[in-house]
């Protein structure tokens, strides 16, 4: 084998990879830590402590957990990033080159999911995610 088709072999089996370990990332049970209606309890909590300072209403522990709303669009959103810089317009969905703000994003994902009927939001939160982001940063092929 000459060192191109190495190359090309080398190229074809990390794209592999990389696609394996994205869509066990995604999909995998274990890494949701919630459904669609914790997710958004989680994001509207945030918002009202972080933003409107409303802490009258929460638990030391109801901040820790308002926190996951920021941390798991962010790491879906950073995986994105990896994805679309492997994949181009293969990916999930394509972000614009400047991070949409975090207030914005968790707002557009509060209202997407208010949005839904309520039997809907029982499906898991990464799926939630994949599809707001998919429907608002479509890959143009």
């Amino acid at each position: 084998m000459n060192k191109s088709n190495l190359s090309i072999l080398y190229k074809k089996r990390r794209k592999g990879i990389i696609k394996f370990c994205l869509l066990f990332f995604f999909l995998s049970p274990s890494f949701s830590f919630a459904d669609g209606a914790s997710l958004l309890k989680t994001c509207e909590d945030y918002l009202a402590f972080e933003y409107k300072g409303d802490t009258s209403k929460l638990s030391v522990e109801d901040h820790i957990k308002a926190n996951y709303c920021p941390a798991y669009i962010e790491a879906t959103i950073e995986l994105n990033y990896l994805y679309q810089a492997s994949f181009g317009k293969d990916a999930l969905f394509c972000l614009p080159e400047k991070k949409p703000e975090k207030e914005a994003t968790i707002k557009m994902v509060i209202n997407s999911l208010k949005a839904l009927p309520e039997k809907d939001l029982e499906q898991d939160a990464t799926f939630h995610l994949l599809s707001i982001f998919s429907g608002k940063y479509p890959c143009i092929r």
